[in-house]
């Protein structure tokens, strides 16, 4: 009997790293067009759930947060101009996120800069 609980014990540790990689992690980054502020939530177990934690940490510092982008196992970035316009971008890389959120805030602003970048991966 102990022989038996002692593979069980063995066959659940195997399975447990399966399962977790498995597993979707929401993230959500919210800024404030008017101050810059940001927020970001990040492994959480659902779109509404990032949401409710990036407007909260973001809505200590700003009163007009909204969410700038979602994102499920991955990195994610949000950059903002000078004149209150922003991007976002998305990557398996931090590095690249931050870069494309850049180029994307370029497109509406000028003197873009990274406000708030996240990865939420298992």
């Amino acid at each position: 009997m102990r022989q038996l609980l002692a593979v069980i014990a063995v066959l659940m540790l195997c399975l447990s790293p399966a399962r977790a990689a498995s597993y979707n992690y929401y993230g959500a980054l919210a800024i404030s067009q008017d101050t810059g502020a940001a927020g970001t939530s990040t492994k959480r177990v659902t779109y509404d759930n990032a949401r409710d934690w990036a407007l909260h940490y973001c809505g200590e510092y700003a009163d007009d947060c909204k969410i700038a982008v979602y994102f499920v196992n991955t990195c994610a970035a949000v950059a903002r101009g000078e004149n209150g316009g922003y991007g976002t971008g998305k990557s398996n890389n931090i590095s690249t996120a931050k870069n494309t959120a850049i180029a994307s805030c370029r497109r509406y602003d000028t003197g873009c800069s990274v406000r708030a970048s996240s990865c939420s991966r298992p």
